[in-house]
């Protein structure tokens, strides 16, 4: 079943708990705990054109302190330079159901 939403189009799946999500559009910031990266989901945050925001970096630290302010964002610790972490970030991609529409990098 589709509901339009806010301009988007949701699909929803019965479940045993009621209709749910099964895809949420997202855009992957790449060095997101860094100054520009906070800008960049700070600006996709304030325009409001996705669901979710998969913020990623090497500093899982600094990802904790941008999801503490940023509640809503979905965070992951990557090397975008290491295969086996871009595999980790696939499986979780997949996992979450997310739909990505974007990446910033």
């Amino acid at each position: 079943m589709d509901l339009q939403f806010c301009g988007f189009t949701l699909q929803l799946v019965a479940s045993p708990n009621g209709l749910r999500r099964i895809k949420l559009k997202t855009i992957v910031v790449t060095g997101a705990a860094g100054g520009i990266g906070q800008s960049v989901v700070k600006k996709i945050i304030d325009d409001n054109t996705v669901d979710n925001i998969l913020a990623v970096d090497i500093q899982i630290g600094a990802l904790n302190r941008l999801q503490s302010e940023f509640t809503d964002i979905m965070i992951s610790s990557v090397d975008v330079t290491k295969q086996e972490d871009i595999e980790k970030l696939e499986g979780k991609i997949e996992e979450e159901k997310l739909e990505v529409i974007g990446l910033v990098n």
